[in-house]
Protein backbone atom coordinates (compact mmCIF):
# COMPACT_ATOMS: atom_id res chain seq x y z
CA UNK A 1 0.00 0.00 0.00
CA UNK A 2 1.30 3.45 -0.85
CA UNK A 3 0.55 6.17 1.71
CA UNK A 4 1.28 9.89 1.49
CA UNK A 5 1.46 12.18 4.49
CA UNK A 6 1.00 15.65 2.98
CA UNK A 7 0.97 19.19 4.37
CA UNK A 8 -2.64 20.16 4.99
CA UNK A 9 -3.40 23.84 4.85
CA UNK A 10 -6.60 25.58 3.71
CA UNK A 11 -4.89 28.80 2.70
CA UNK A 12 -2.15 28.79 0.05
CA UNK A 13 -0.47 31.85 1.61
CA UNK A 14 -0.02 29.92 4.87
CA UNK A 15 1.13 26.86 2.91
CA UNK A 16 3.67 28.97 1.02
CA UNK A 17 5.06 30.38 4.27
CA UNK A 18 5.66 26.98 5.89
CA UNK A 19 6.62 24.79 2.92
CA UNK A 20 10.35 25.61 2.96
CA UNK A 21 10.62 24.89 6.68
CA UNK A 22 8.78 21.57 6.26
CA UNK A 23 10.95 20.55 3.29
CA UNK A 24 14.10 21.36 5.29
CA UNK A 25 12.90 19.31 8.27
CA UNK A 26 11.87 16.34 6.13
CA UNK A 27 15.12 16.31 4.13
CA UNK A 28 17.24 16.50 7.30
CA UNK A 29 15.25 13.69 8.91
CA UNK A 30 15.54 11.44 5.85
CA UNK A 31 19.30 12.08 5.68
CA UNK A 32 19.93 11.36 9.37
CA UNK A 33 17.66 8.36 9.98
CA UNK A 34 18.02 4.83 8.78
CA UNK A 35 14.79 4.86 6.79
CA UNK A 36 14.81 2.43 3.91
CA UNK A 37 13.88 3.14 0.31
CA UNK A 38 10.20 2.64 1.21
CA UNK A 39 10.10 6.13 2.79
CA UNK A 40 10.66 8.99 0.34
CA UNK A 41 10.07 12.71 0.04
CA UNK A 42 7.03 14.00 -1.85
CA UNK A 43 7.80 17.39 -3.40
CA UNK A 44 5.41 18.38 -6.17
CA UNK A 45 5.30 22.14 -6.72
CA UNK A 46 3.59 22.72 -10.03
CA UNK A 47 3.13 25.39 -11.10
CA UNK A 48 6.17 26.99 -9.54
CA UNK A 49 5.58 29.99 -7.28
CA UNK A 50 8.69 31.95 -6.33
CA UNK A 51 7.07 34.65 -4.17
CA UNK A 52 3.72 34.95 -2.47
CA UNK A 53 2.75 37.63 -5.02
CA UNK A 54 3.25 35.22 -7.96
CA UNK A 55 0.06 33.23 -7.53
CA UNK A 56 -3.59 33.74 -8.35
CA UNK A 57 -5.62 33.51 -5.11
CA UNK A 58 -8.67 32.43 -7.13
CA UNK A 59 -6.70 29.56 -8.69
CA UNK A 60 -4.02 28.53 -6.16
CA UNK A 61 -1.49 25.83 -7.09
CA UNK A 62 -2.18 22.28 -5.91
CA UNK A 63 1.14 21.50 -4.28
CA UNK A 64 1.92 18.20 -2.53
CA UNK A 65 4.72 18.17 0.02
CA UNK A 66 5.35 15.46 2.61
CA UNK A 67 6.38 11.81 2.91
CA UNK A 68 5.49 8.74 0.88
CA UNK A 69 5.59 5.30 2.46
CA UNK A 70 5.22 1.99 0.64
CA UNK A 71 4.28 -0.72 3.14
CA UNK A 72 2.11 -3.71 3.92
CA UNK A 73 2.73 -3.47 7.67
CA UNK A 74 1.30 -0.99 10.18
CA UNK A 75 4.54 -1.13 12.22
CA UNK A 76 6.40 0.53 9.33
CA UNK A 77 4.42 3.71 10.09
CA UNK A 78 5.62 4.02 13.69
CA UNK A 79 8.92 5.88 13.21
CA UNK A 80 7.75 8.23 10.42
CA UNK A 81 4.48 9.11 12.18
CA UNK A 82 6.26 9.69 15.51
CA UNK A 83 8.64 12.04 13.71
CA UNK A 84 5.79 13.86 11.94
CA UNK A 85 3.90 14.24 15.25
CA UNK A 86 6.96 15.96 16.76
CA UNK A 87 7.49 18.11 13.68
CA UNK A 88 3.84 19.22 13.72
CA UNK A 89 4.36 20.80 17.12
CA UNK A 90 7.69 22.37 16.13
CA UNK A 91 6.60 23.81 12.76
CA UNK A 92 2.89 24.25 13.62
CA UNK A 93 1.64 22.24 10.66
CA UNK A 94 -1.05 19.64 9.97
CA UNK A 95 -0.85 16.62 7.67
CA UNK A 96 -3.39 14.64 5.73
CA UNK A 97 -3.12 10.86 5.50
CA UNK A 98 -3.70 9.74 1.92
CA UNK A 99 -4.06 6.31 0.37
CA UNK A 100 -2.78 6.29 -3.20
CA UNK A 101 -5.15 4.45 -5.54
CA UNK A 102 -4.39 4.40 -9.27
CA UNK A 103 -2.07 7.38 -8.84
CA UNK A 104 -4.71 9.48 -7.05
CA UNK A 105 -4.59 10.49 -3.39
CA UNK A 106 -7.65 9.67 -1.30
CA UNK A 107 -7.56 11.49 2.05
CA UNK A 108 -8.59 9.24 4.94
CA UNK A 109 -7.64 11.31 8.02
CA UNK A 110 -5.71 14.26 9.44
CA UNK A 111 -3.29 14.88 12.31
CA UNK A 112 -0.99 17.60 13.54
CA UNK A 113 -0.75 20.91 15.30
CA UNK A 114 -4.46 21.80 15.04
CA UNK A 115 -5.55 18.17 15.18
CA UNK A 116 -4.67 15.37 17.58
CA UNK A 117 -1.46 13.35 17.22
CA UNK A 118 -1.38 10.73 14.50
CA UNK A 119 -2.16 7.23 15.74
CA UNK A 120 -0.78 4.54 13.45
CA UNK A 121 -3.39 1.94 14.36
CA UNK A 122 -6.31 4.31 13.76
CA UNK A 123 -4.71 5.39 10.48
CA UNK A 124 -4.28 1.78 9.41
CA UNK A 125 -7.98 1.09 9.99
CA UNK A 126 -8.91 4.04 7.77
CA UNK A 127 -6.39 2.95 5.12
CA UNK A 128 -7.54 -0.68 5.03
Amino acid sequence: MQIHFLIECDDFEDYFLIHKKVLKELNEWLETTNQNENVTLVDIREPSVETINDYDPFNPPAWSIGLSIQTKNVKALKVPVNYLNAMCKKVKVDFSVNKIINGQAKTVSYFGFNEKNGDIFAMWQFLS
